[in-house]
C-alpha cells in the first residue's frame, strides 16, 4: 500500500474531491475532442495527399505505352447538377503516335455525344440510369501526341443518364485509342495493337439544390477545368455548356428550346430551373414512330408509340391523362377516348413503379392528309415532344 496516498486522502475534504473529479473529467473531455480533431485533420490531410499522389502517379506516362484515365472534379453532386467527366491519354513511346477522335457522335437525349466513350451508371443495387441514342456521325480530327504529350477531353456525363435520385452511384468509364500505323526498318507498315482504356468512379447524389446548379452552368461556361500539368492538347468537339443547358431543359421541363446564341439559352434555362423540388420531374416522357414516311399509293400503317419511365426510387403516377395531341396546330379530339382505351389494353394503371417503363401504341392513319408532311405534337406539362411523317411516291 502507498502510505504517501493514504496520507493524501485523510487531508482532502469532501469538496476538494469532488473538485479534483470534475476538473479530471473537463480535462479528460478536453483530450477527447482534441485527440478526435487530430485524427479528423490527420485523415483529410493524408486523404488530400494520397489523392494528389495519385493523380500525380496516373500523370506520369507509362513507359513504352500510351495510357491514360477519366476522373472527376468532385464525388459529390446535386439532382440535376451537370457531370463533367475529364479524359487524358499520355504518350509514354519515344516517338510521335496519332489517333483519331470524333466523327461518332450520338443525337438525342441532351445533345451531341462521342460514341467511341462509353459511360455506364448505375446505383448502389446495380439499376442502371444508362441512356441510349442513334449515332449520327459528324465532323472528326486527328490527335497528334510527341512523346510526353498529354491528350485532354471534357465529357458530359449527365446527358448520358437519365435523372439520378439521391444516392450512391458506379460510372464505369471506357474508349479505345486505335493508334495509327508505322513503318519498320525495312519499309514494311505495321500496326499499333488499340489501346483501351478503362476506369471505374465513384460519387453520390444529393437532394437538388438550384443555388449549386446554377454555380455549376457558371463554371462550365467559364470552362473551368482541374488544372493539369504537362504538355497539353485539349480538344472539345461542340460545348459542354450547350450539352448540359439541353439536358437541364428536358429533364426539368422547363419547355425552353436550344438557341444559338448560348447566353441567351443560358439566361432562359436558369429562369425556369424549378425553385422548389417536385418528383414529377423523375417521370421521363418520349414519342416515337415506327417510321418517318409513308407511301403516298398504299400508305403502311403508321404507329406512334408514348412511353413513360420513373427514374424515382418510389412509385409515381404517370400524368397521362393530363397531355394533348395535335397534329399540323390541329387539336385530336378523339385523344381522351384513344388514350384511355390503350391505358386498358396494356393493363396499366395510375401509378408507375420505380425504375419501371410503360409503353402504349396506337394506330394514328386516319388523322394524315395524303401527300404533304406532317407534324405530330404530344404536349404533356410546358413540354412538347414531336415527331414529323411525310409521303413519298414511288
Amino acid at each position: 500500500m502507498d502510505i504517501n496516498n493514504v496520507a493524501l486522502r485523510k487531508h482532502r475534504t469532501p469538496i476538494n474531491d469532488l473538485r479534483f473529479s470534475m476538473d479530471y473529467k473537463k480535462q479528460h473531455k478536453v483530450k477527447t475532442i482534441i485527440f478526435a480533431a487530430c485524427l479528423v485533420l490527420f485523415a483529410a490531410t493524408f486523404g488530400f495527399i494520397q489523392w494528389n499522389r495519385n493523380k500525380l502517379k496516373e500523370m506520369m506516362p507509362v513507359v513504352g505505352k500510351v495510357s491514360g484515365t477519366f476522373f472527376l472534379d468532385r464525388q459529390e453532386y446535386c439532382v440535376g447538377e451537370p457531370i463533367v467527366v475529364t479524359f487524358y491519354a499520355i504518350n509514354g513511346m519515344n516517338c510521335t503516335h496519332s489517333f483519331d477522335v470524333g466523327g461518332d457522335y450520338r443525337n438525342g437525349d441532351g445533345g451531341l455525344r462521342h460514341e467511341r466513350y462509353s459511360f455506364e451508371v448505375a446505383d448502389h443495387s446495380g439499376r442502371s440510369f444508362t441512356k441510349k441514342g442513334e449515332s449520327v456521325g459528324g465532323l472528326g480530327e486527328t490527335i497528334t501526341l510527341k512523346p510526353g504529350e498529354i491528350y485532354v477531353s471534357y465529357q458530359l456525363v449527365s446527358s448520358r443518364a437519365h435523372l439520378l435520385p439521391p444516392g450512391k452511384y458506379h460510372l464505369q468509364c471506357g474508349t479505345t485509342l486505335k493508334l495509327d500505323s508505322y513503318k519498320n526498318t525495312v519499309g514494311m507498315q505495321g500496326f499499333y495493337a488499340p489501346v483501351t482504356i478503362k476506369t471505374g468512379l465513384f460519387f453520390r447524389v444529393v437532394q437538388y439544390n438550384r443555388d449549386k446548379i446554377v454555380e455549376s452552368i457558371n463554371r462550365l461556361k467559364k470552362g473551368e477545368r482541374i488544372p493539369l500539368k504537362g504538355h497539353i492538347k485539349s480538344s472539345e468537339s461542340g460545348k459542354p455548356i450547350r450539352w448540359a443547358l439541353a439536358d437541364m431543359s428536358e429533364k426539368f421541363q422547363t419547355g425552353v428550346t436550344r438557341q444559338s446564341d448560348n447566353d441567351k439559352f443560358m439566361t432562359a434555362v436558369i429562369k425556369t430551373l424549378p425553385k422548389r423540388w417536385h418528383d414529377r420531374f423523375y417521370l421521363e416522357y418520349k414519342l416515337e414512330s415506327n417510321r418517318n414516311w409513308l407511301t403516298l399509293d398504299n400508305p403502311e400503317e403508321y404507329l406512334l408509340t408514348f412511353s413513360v419511365r420513373n427514374n424515382f426510387t418510389g412509385d409515381l403516377p404517370h400524368g397521362l391523362t393530363n397531355s394533348t395531341l395535335s397534329v399540323e396546330g390541329n387539336s385530336i379530339r378523339e385523344w381522351p377516348d384513344m388514350l384511355k382505351e390503350m391505358l386498358n389494353e396494356a393493363g396499366i394503371a395510375e401509378m408507375v413503379k420505380a425504375g419501371q417503363t410503360i409503353e402504349i401504341s396506337g394506330k394514328f392513319n386516319d388523322f394524315l392528309k395524303p401527300g404533304i408532311e406532317q407534324q405530330f405534337i404530344w404536349k404533356i406539362g410546358k413540354i412538347n415532344y414531336n415527331t414529323d411523317v411525310r409521303f413519298r411516291k414511288f
